[in-house]
């Protein structure tokens, strides 16, 4: 027997393009944890802020010529998969966010990324 859950709730779509500038050269191992933690602790944010459910959390860092990484989360705990590979140490790139929730308003989620942007990237 299959148990579906249903939301009365409607969802919250949100997207977001942000420049991630390092100021110099960061290794790509740093990256990708700034990436793994920021992801990590945006979900358990937006638990904690009264979201009752995520569709997804995808992140995608495009670096140019450098590569690329996308990075999906569809739970409130554990850590993000990551797809993709940066090919070296890259200066900056483009991070693209595209956020489904459940019980959240989107200027609650607004808030949430912005200050997680800040927290691991500026």
């Amino acid at each position: 027997m299959m148990i579906i859950r249903t939301h009365d709730d409607h969802p919250t779509a949100f997207t977001k393009d942000i420049i991630l500038s390092f100021g110099h050269i960061k290794p790509v191992s740093s990256i990708t944890s700034r990436v793994e933690r920021f992801i990590s602790e945006l979900a358990l944010n937006l638990k904690n802020s009264g979201c009752r459910l995520i569709g997804h959390i995808k992140g995608l860092i495009d670096a140019n010529e450098n590569g690329y990484l996308f990075c999906s989360l569809v739970t409130f705990h554990g850590k993000p998969r990551f797809k993709g590979t940066l090919q070296k140490d890259i200066e900056d790139a483009r991070l693209t966010l595209n956020i489904i929730v459940y019980g959240i308003e989107p200027d609650i989620v607004e808030d949430i990324v912005q200050q997680g942007i800040k927290n691991h990237f500026e």
